[in-house]
């Protein structure tokens, strides 16, 4: 790291902002303390080599951290309690650990490797906004857990999904969007308190399990036939 740009760091302890994508960095920078930068609450580690977020950050108030472009693979979050917009695009992960959402309210997944979601990104998706496109998802394995809705718009961005398990979230509707998948293969949306159904749309759907509802009526009889479980 350039030592004139820390060495101008360190002396102004008031800087809220801490940029340093593009360094080359491993690791959290030792000449980063809370004593150097205890009003941090935004940090820009983008297009580095680090495999992991710092454990660092937690000493710090950041309520922004952008570390796209950076090697990660298996993703854990550090315990950031005050972080409301994490921004993690290009970043080759493949895993990414459930966590409490927290005050998470933005989330950017975008252009890694998942192929399934974890359960923080359907709920941040229903107060916030995610970004999850880019990356070949083909289910979502949300059982057990409540969820306050299913975001249509994050459906949307996973046009390759064949299973979703949302059983047991007390969901009161699913959106229109994820009848209408093409590749969805097998839906459980049982225990939960559905009236309703939209218009079954799904092609290749063979699995429906609507078990536990509150449901005053089904979709027409077409789209049930090609069912081999209902």
């Amino acid at each position: 790291i350039n030592a004139e740009y820390m060495g101008r760091l360190a002396g102004s302890p008031c800087a809220e902002e801490l940029r340093l994508a593009r360094f080359g960095l491993s690791a959290w920078p030792r000449v980063v303390t809370p004593a150097a930068c205890p009003a941090l609450r935004k940090v820009n580690i983008s297009v580095n080599n680090l495999t992991v977020l710092p454990q660092q950050m937690e000493l710090f108030p950041i309520v922004a951290a952008f570390a796209g472009s950076n090697p990660f693979s298996h993703f854990v979050l550090p315990k950031m309690p005050w972080l409301q917009v994490l921004h993690l695009p290009n970043a080759g992960i493949v895993d990414f650990q459930d966590v409490k959402k927290g005050e998470l309210q933005e989330l950017d997944l975008s252009a890694n490797r998942l192929t399934d979601l974890p359960l923080v990104v359907g709920h941040i998706a229903a107060i916030g906004k995610v970004q999850v496109v880019g990356n070949p998802v083909v289910a979502l394995n949300w059982t057990g857990g409540l969820l306050p809705a299913l975001s249509g718009a994050l459906v949307r961005q996973c046009p390759h999904l064949k299973w979703v398990d949302l059983s047991t979230k007390l969901l009161l509707h699913v959106p229109p969007e994820l009848l209408r998948l093409t590749m969805l293969r097998a839906l459980n949306l049982n225990r939960n308190a559905l009236v309703a159904l939209p218009t079954i749309a799904c092609p290749q759907l063979r699995t429906l399990d609507l078990a536990i509802n509150v449901l005053t009526s089904l979709p027409t009889l077409d789209a049930l036939a090609r069912l081999a479980w209902l």
